[in-house]
């Protein structure tokens, strides 16, 4: 198994008041979900400084979770009310909602099809556009299923994740579920914002194509974090 450390590249200003469900980076933006009952919300910022460009809330019934974007649409889930938004990405207005059962955590888009997490170690495969589950990926790392797998970043034949509760991502192979890589962040934690609180969790995988660096923060944090992936 491969380990890894991150090298920051560059600081940027992040709402300390977002409770970081999904990041996504996409032509020259950064696309948000945040949580909470009555503060959820989608936002597009500005990677150069981090300012929020667009923000619009959703429903107060609604907690928010991760999001990806597929076709134009961004795509967001809701924690335990089985809705998936769709949104447009030009002003973040919602288009129409799709149900689906279970817990909602993070999503990624392969190209292909939707992969989303439910905070236990099953990944779904899911149609990109009806939403139906296509397939299941069991999770394990030495043998072992990984559980409280989180926010999603697909990177080629990769699943990124953040694993909640902890300050590391690990690399999933996506084809056999099996744990490649750990990404070790604890580095990146702001002073003042204890380990021991799930309130201050890192949670948040943007890759930029171009310049093959990633956009990470966490829950609340007031600072997000472009870096280099190195080997450790």
């Amino acid at each position: 198994m491969g380990n890894y450390t991150v090298t920051v590249v560059d600081e940027l200003a992040h709402d300390p008041y977002a409770f970081t469900q999904g990041l996504e980076w996409h032509d020259g933006w950064l696309y948000e979900s945040t949580g909470q009952y009555e503060q959820s919300d989608l936002r597009r910022i500005d990677p150069t400084t981090g300012e929020v460009d667009a923000l619009v809330p959703l429903a107060d019934h609604l907690f928010g979770e991760g999001l990806t974007i597929v076709g134009g649409e961004i795509l967001q889930l809701s924690w335990r009310e089985g809705e998936l938004l769709r949104s447009g990405i030009d002003d973040l207005a919602p288009i129409t909602t799709q149900r689906y059962e279970g817990d909602g955590w993070g999503l990624c888009h392969d190209g292909d099809h939707l992969i989303m997490s439910s905070g236990t170690n099953l990944l779904t495969k899911r149609d990109p556009v009806t939403f139906e589950v296509v397939s299941t990926l069991a999770v394990t790392t030495n043998g072992r299923p990984l559980e409280m797998l989180n926010e999603l970043e697909c990177v080629g034949d990769q699943i990124l994740a953040n694993v909640y509760g902890l300050d590391q991502i690990v690399v999933i192979d996506a084809m056999s579920g099996i744990v490649v890589a750990v990404v070790d962040a604890s580095a990146l934690r702001p002073d003042g914002l204890s380990a021991d609180n799930a309130d201050y969790v890192l949670n948040g995988i943007a890759f930029q194509p171009d310049t093959g660096r990633w956009y990470l923060t966490g829950k609340y944090w007031p600072v997000m974090y472009e870096v280099e992936i190195v080997a450790s």
